[in-house]
């Protein structure tokens, strides 16, 4: 298939200023966004670089130039990112952006934060100030953020200004929230000692690896999976619209004199705006887990990160192999682990299947869900901008404009990707066909010798050797011989010890008796032994046979040559007795004969019922083989056609037959047809109702399509109206037509027994499927209705009468059953405890505690606590005024009253 991804050649977008020092100087590198009151935040198309010793500068992607530029101390350098936002109120003409950055000097310590504030008027007209604020703590700034939450100044229709608090995370996992217009310092909190308990008791502090943040609405729909209860220590429901506050989530590694480990560290930030109690913590811990270690944390490199709320997918990049942890779990676990095809340096999300490395060699896009590369092409920059001591850099992806912004030496690029699908048909399967990569799986050195150069000791089932062959042509001889001798005893001992069959012992027949002996029969057909196929088919090959003169068109003349046999009985029930078998049994025979399924089917069933005109024997192949739609309705039709049979008329004596002869022939076969009828005739022989019920059950497995089609095929137009006519009688003999206040005969009957509740959706299919197999072309020309157009309408109007009484008829049930169900129910569970103590075999009384009972849905009261947890999760006690004011809001116990109801009998 065509690629869904193609990348463009790089473009060049803008020179960036050498650092001042070039030995140590770095570029550091952020996004733009932009904010109203009220909304989400929103990607701005300008990057934010930070030049150390020379200025931050804003650039715009589109036109490629340089907005604004803060220049820095040239003895200062950038500890972080720089940060900028741009705030559109809703009320006024004016922009305010921000823009925050850190720098460090190397002669005093600690952090200076710095807000350069532009007001852009409606005329063009810009208005610069700018605020530095030294911060107490000691430890350099490792990112910033702004809160979710944008603050209006009161005159702000006046001409006021629109900002939000700054939170500050350090390297050592230090919290400052300062004010967003004057950078004064509004609280300050360790994530250390949020977590400490959680942490290892050696850890002495933390190191902050990579920082993310985020509205706790989009955290609790991804990573949390919807849980309320696990941003619990807010306090609060979390709303979009009501109580929304900060989430920052820290990959951080710590420090100890043991060995060091890597947790993730979920803390929320609630602005004081946004919470009614004073009490309230600024800062809380919400979840603490440690992350799975591996071989790559040993390297001094540090692994770059990056986290797909929607989905709770935390990517890391290290030592060129890419991990997929899965953050939707409470323990973070491993999902994947890909070696990336070249030694890629930074990464960013397209999508949430697809990602965009970029190495010095080239740019690379990943499917990390099916591990497998989309798109690569070679990286391709100019000679000025290559040699450099920076390694390259991927900056963002801006979806807008399908472009990722990449940062290489002292020149930032444009990447132009073109996608060639819907994002909703994007990173499917069949798109990583033939695309794979390697998982990061380490194989030993030195795979383990051979520890012999032999043949398998055992083969493996179904393997021809030379020794199985020779057997198994010796013991075919010997069944030939015995069977060419009428021997069916012997015959069937040794097919017996073929099929695993043990044979009756109290049957054995005696040496002068032709008889064979019975084997033993197993419930079920998968209890039987397994046996080999090749077996089988000699079987079949036996005890039927293939007349190929007698083939006719498409009918093959199969008979079975061994009516009463023990083998016959044995394919049947053990389902081996299928239309494959037959086949692969005869394939010499009937190779040049163009055979259909449908008239060996119809063959065989023909032949099952000559040989037990009972029907138990179809009914065992019925119940023990796995028949298709046609063989099920070719039985369908056998049991019509039995039900339909006329009496036999005596035939005239054949010409050179003695009366005598004639005579006892004619008996014989009364007799026969008389146990016949006796049989049928009798109370726990109804094997046409079995049969009809297993067929009817079985057929409405399949689909209604493919049944329609064995319909159309199997039966003659007039043949599906005998099967509706029958599918009626079965709908009005089980008494599915008649209201609830009629006598039916299962009234009257007490021994007659009412059909199950399953029967009528039975009954419902079949009847859909046997009117589409007519057809609308049968309906309209009256075929099946021997071309009358009166009758055909008749005959529809009744079925439809019929269909919707018993429709309302189990509208009538559904409403007796909420009615008087639950009595019914109490009815007949005291009917079973009454008879239960009436009978002689009484349970022992159980001696128990006496305990008061207590009412109908009452618990039983529990104790005031002598703790409780507050945020933050310490653990206080409490004082007696508030055990007492707890005791005073219990709930009294309430009385059982009569709760009046009008009944709807």
């Amino acid at each position: 298939m065509a690629p869904a991804f193609r990348i463009h050649k790089p473009d060049v977008l803008a020179t960036l200023p050498r650092p001042l020092d070039s030995s140590t100087g770095q570029y550091h590198a952020g996004e733009v966004f932009t904010q109203q009151p009220g909304s989400k935040k929103r990607k701005r198309l300008e990057v934010a670089v930070g030049v150390d010793g020379e200025a931050a500068n804003i650039y715009h992607i589109p036109s490629s130039d340089l907005r604004t530029s803060y220049p820095i101390p040239p003895q200062e350098s950038f500890t972080c990112a720089p940060y900028s936002i741009r705030y559109q109120r809703p009320n006024a003409n004016d922009r305010d952006q921000y823009t925050y950055f850190s720098t460090k000097d190397g002669s005093v310590s600690g952090s200076k934060m710095t807000v350069c504030k532009d007001v852009v008027s409606p005329s063009g007209k810009t208005t610069s100030t700018t605020r530095s604020q030294r911060l107490r703590h000691k430890a350099p700034v490792a990112r910033i953020y702004t809160s979710h939450h944008a603050n209006v100044t009161p005159d702000a229709e006046a001409g006021g200004h629109a900002y939000s608090d700054v939170l500050a995370v350090c390297n050592d996992g230090q919290i400052v929230c300062l004010d967003g217009a004057a950078l004064d310092e509004r609280w300050t909190m360790s994530a250390y000692s949020l977590c400490k308990d959680l942490l290892p008791p050696a850890t002495s502090g933390l190191e902050v690896d990579s920082v993310f943040h985020g509205p706790a609405s989009d955290f609790l729909k991804g990573v949390f999976g919807g849980r309320q209860d696990a941003l619990g220590a807010f306090g609060r429901t979390i709303d979009a619209e009501t109580f929304n506050p900060d989430v920052l989530v820290l990959v951080a590694t710590t420090r100890g004199k043991e060995e060091t480990g890597r947790y993730l560290i979920v803390l929320g930030a609630v602005a004081r705006n946004n919470t009614t109690n004073a009490a309230q913590q600024a800062l809380v811990q919400l979840h603490v887990a440690p992350l799975p270690r591996h071989e790559g944390l040993a390297t001094v490199k540090t692994p770059t990160y990056q986290l797909h709320v929607r989905t709770g997918r935390l990517i890391e990049l290290c030592d060129n192999i890419m991990r997929t942890y899965d953050l939707t779990t409470a323990v973070p676990r491993l999902r994947d682990a890909v070696i990336m095809p070249d030694a890629s340096s930074s990464f960013v999300h397209l999508s949430e299947h697809s990602v965009l490395s970029l190495s010095p060699m080239a740019l690379t896009i990943t499917n990390i869900t099916y591990r497998s590369v989309q798109a690569q092409s070679a990286v391709t920059m100019e000679s000025g901008a290559q040699g450099g001591g920076h390694p390259p850099m991927l900056l963002t992806y801006l979806s807008k404009l399908d472009l990722a912004i990449a940062i290489v030496n002292n020149t930032i690029y444009s990447i132009q990707i073109e996608r060639h699908k819907a994002s909703s048909k994007e990173g499917l399967l069949i798109d990583a066909i033939g695309r794979g990569l390697s998982k990061a799986d380490h194989l030993p050195a030195d795979l383990p010798q051979r520890r012999g150069k032999a043949a398998f000791s055992k083969y493996l089932p179904g393997t021809l050797t030379d020794a199985y062959v020779k057997q198994s042509l010796v013991e075919v001889e010997e069944m030939d011989d015995a069977l060419g001798q009428n021997d069916l005893k012997e015959f069937e001992r040794l097919l017996a010890a073929k099929f695993g069959v043990t044979i009756d012992e109290s049957t054995q027949p005696q040496d002068d008796d032709t008889t064979t002996p019975d084997w033993q029969w197993l419930e079920r057909p998968s209890a039987y032994a397994a046996v080999d196929r090749r077996w089988v088919l000699y079987a079949i090959s036996r005890v039927f046979s293939v007349d190929v003169k007698d083939v006719n068109n498409d009918c093959p003349a199969l008979n079975c040559v061994l009516p009463e046999s023990n083998a016959l009985l044995y394919l049947v029930v053990a389902g081996h007795l299928t239309l494959s078998n037959i086949l692969a049994a005869f394939r010499s025979e009937l190779k040049e004969a163009d055979v259909s399924l449908f008239a060996l089917a119809d063959v065989l069933v023909q032949q099952l019922v000559g040989v037990d005109p009972a029907l138990e024997l179809l009914m065992s192949y019925l119940s023990a083989t796995k028949l298709g739609e046609v063989e099920l309705l070719l039985i369908v039709r056998t049991i019509m056609q039995s039900l339909d049979q006329q009496p036999r008329l005596a035939l005239p004596m054949p010409s050179g037959t003695q009366e005598e002869e004639f005579v006892t022939m004619e008996i014989d076969q009364l007799e026969r047809e008389l146990e016949l009828a006796e049989y049928n005739l009798g109370d726990e022989s109804n094997v046409r109702a079995r049969l009809l019920t297993a067929a009817f059950e079985r057929l409405a497995g399949y689909s209604s399509v493919s049944t329609v089609r064995a319909l159309r095929i199997a039966f003659h137009p007039t043949e599906i109206l005998a099967l509706i006519h029958l599918l009626r009688i079965q709908l009005v003999g089980s008494a599915w037509t008649t209201r609830y206040t009629e006598m039916t005969t299962f009234d009257q009957d007490e021994a007659a027994r009412t059909a199950s509740d399953g029967v009528i959706t039975l009954i419902a299919e079949l009847l859909a499927r046997c009117i589409d197999a007519v057809g609308t072309h049968g309906w309209l020309t009256s075929v099946s209705v021997g071309h009358q157009q009166a009758e055909g309408g008749h005959f529809l109007t009744a079925l439809k009468l019929e269909v919707s009484a018993a429709l309302e008829g189990l509208n009538e049930a559904v409403e007796m059953n909420g009615i008087l169900g639950e009595a019914v129910r109490f009815g007949t569970a005291s009917l079973a405890g009454r008879s239960a103590r009436a009978g002689g075999d009484r349970a022992r009384a159980v001696e128990v505690v006496a305990s008061a009972e207590l009412p109908l849905g009452l618990t039983p009261k529990q104790g005031v606590t002598q703790f409780k947890v507050v945020s933050g999760g310490e653990v206080v006690e409490r004082s007696a005024r508030e055990k007492g004011h707890l005791l005073s809001q219990r709930v009294k116990e309430y009385s059982l009253e009569r709760m009046p109801f009008e009944s709807r009998l």
